[in-house]
């Protein structure tokens, strides 16, 4: 009993020259699960994209100075549809105010399109402009204020 109990406190330690090695090989209970590749599971938010809106805003402002273009940026935040007409407005600030709405519509993914003569729509993202409206280009600012302040001279 001693000696058992020696080898016990000994094999304790570490210090016992009986080791024992279990050699039995277990089988699983269970498969094991992998995933296929090329598939991915992700879990989250589903937002519909193609989005029925009946309660879209067209608000009309006719902005004198630069200044004015943070009414106009406040209702594209807003997700308004805004048709400006330039013709009270220097030619240097609505250059200024087309370009940085144009950097604006590019951020919200939204698009700007001339009407007319000075007049041009701005949408947020979710609102299709369609039918001859055109891209507008620099010239299509210029000209047509230079054209409206030379009549306004006469």
């Amino acid at each position: 009993m001693k000696g058992n109990f020696l080898d016990k406190i000994f094999g304790f330690m570490g210090l016992s020259d009986n080791i024992e090695i279990d050699d039995m090989q277990y089988d699983d209970e269970y498969e094991e699960y992998r995933k296929e590749p090329g598939k991915t599971q992700r879990t989250g938010k589903i937002i519909n994209i193609h989005n029925k809106r009946s309660d879209i805003k067209i608000n009309v402002i006719e902005p004198e100075e630069y200044e004015d273009v943070l009414e106009i940026s406040e209702n594209l935040k807003k997700a308004c549809a805004v048709i400006i007409n330039l013709k009270n407005m220097d030619i240097n600030d609505a250059v200024r105010m087309i370009d940085f709405l144009s950097g604006l519509v590019y951020a919200i993914n939204g698009s700007i399109k001339k009407i007319e003569n000075s007049i041009f729509l701005v949408v947020p993202a979710g609102v299709d402009i369609s039918g001859g409206i055109g891209d507008i280009g620099i010239e299509d600012i210029i000209s047509p204020l230079k054209d409206s302040i030379l009549i306004g001279e006469e």
